[in-house]
């Protein structure tokens, strides 16, 4: 009985040892450091700059955000003389630029004593109003303070032509980043960062009994580190009166089509 029982015990042992070096293999299998890679492919793989462009609310997939964009070789080629010139090249632009009154409507007196040229998209109805159709300008993404103390419509006109770098509008709209007054659409002015030279450009016109007059020069430095320049734009249009024609006919602000009947000229 003694020799049996000193017999189990010994398998007892040799089971114990067995089950004790199984998790030790099965811990140096798994520090096993991985295969070394080859040192070509290594060697293929180069880092590039990541361009992250994001928009104003996240979340938010970019669409329905055309924007036609103008550049400085573009407006060159139009052989505009004043910013209205250049934004009238754009076929989005609704209205005429004929002049349209500063004030809140077309009655005579400081209402309608300082017409300016009101950017129109889409033709929206309104441009005879305080808000200018609803249509935003901005220069350098930055609010324009208002041509008159009545309204808060923008006179492009006081950008002269040759500050312009590009023109960037977006014609879908832009009431959900800018308020109600982008309601038609953003005309975004972005100016140069840097002019060395002198630039001039003159227009002038003749018809009957009216004469238009544009010129605009800018002139600056460039030494590198740093720079500045001066740019005017100057602009004269003698008026047209329905005394001045055979024909008349009153036409619509908002759209420039004429309405209504002929009219002689009154004696």
């Amino acid at each position: 009985m003694a020799i049996n029982y000193k017999c189990s015990v010994g398998r007892l042992a040799l089971c114990a040892a067995s089950v004790a070096v199984m998790p030790a293999a099965a811990m140096a299998q798994a520090d096993a450091p991985p295969p070394a890679q080859d040192q070509s492919a290594a060697d293929q793989v180069t880092s590039e700059p990541i361009v992250v462009i994001g928009t104003l609310i996240r979340g938010i997939a970019p669409a329905g955000n055309n924007v036609i964009d103008m550049s400085a070789e573009q407006i060159a080629a139009t052989g505009a003389a004043t910013t209205s010139q250049v934004l009238s090249s754009i076929p989005q632009v609704g209205n005429f630029f004929n002049g349209l009154p500063a004030g809140v409507s077309q009655q005579p007196g400081a209402n309608g004593s300082n017409p300016i040229n009101r950017p129109n998209l889409r033709s929206l109805p309104g441009a005879n109003t305080s808000g200018g159709a609803q249509t935003l300008v901005l220069f350098d993404g930055q609010r324009v303070v208002g041509a008159g103390i009545q309204q808060v419509a923008v006179d492009p006109d006081i950008i002269a032509p040759g500050v312009i770098q590009r023109v960037e509008a977006m014609t879908d709209g832009g009431s959900a980043v800018y308020g109600s007054d982008a309601l038609g659409g953003v005309i975004n002015f972005v100016s140069r960062d840097r002019f060395d030279g002198v630039q001039m450009d003159a227009r002038y016109g003749i018809g009957d009994d009216f004469q238009s007059v544009e010129a605009s020069g800018m002139a600056g430095k460039d030494w590198g580190s740093g720079g500045f320049y001066v740019a005017y734009g100057y602009s004269h249009h003698d008026s047209v009166f329905g005394a001045d024609r055979d024909w008349v006919k009153q036409v619509d602000w908002n759209t420039g089509v004429p309405t209504g009947r002929n009219c002689a000229r009154p004696t």
